[in-house]
């Protein structure tokens, strides 16, 4: 697992992918990082960047998630290794303080806030804010 450390995003990263994720433009989704209409967060982010969004072969747009593609890397559900490895971030949006979650494990990282927390664009936003 992961050591937390002190992970930052340049300004203008942080705030063009806090702008996107409370514009209203993008419908959340969650387990990939873009299926059909929706995105996840960091499928929100990867669009941000213009990680390329590559198609499975033959394309079955709905049925299958596409792929970003950014420097030689690739991914369907975590940022490409690339990306997060210039964004000075881990794949997964590991957070800086974990967020408490009653009597179950904190939630570490923003793909769970995304996928298993419930959290919407907005809550999402909030805590890259405060975190990154």
């Amino acid at each position: 697992m992961e050591e937390n450390t002190d992970y930052r995003l340049a300004p203008e990263v942080k705030a063009a992918w806090l702008e996107a994720l409370r514009s209203g433009k993008y419908v959340q989704g969650t387990g990939r990082l873009h299926k059909g209409d929706k995105y996840c967060c960091l499928g929100v982010l990867c669009d941000v960047m213009g990680a390329r969004e590559q198609f499975p072969s033959p394309p079955a747009i709905g049925t299958h998630p596409s792929y970003f593609a950014y420097k030689g890397t690739v991914s369907c559900d975590v940022l490409p290794h690339a990306l997060a490895k210039e964004l000075g971030i881990t794949v997964g949006g590991t957070l800086n303080r974990p967020i408490e979650n009653g009597d179950l494990p904190p939630f570490k990282s923003l793909w769970e806030l995304n996928d298993c927390a419930g959290y919407n664009f907005a809550q999402i936003a909030q805590v890259i804010e405060e975190q990154f």
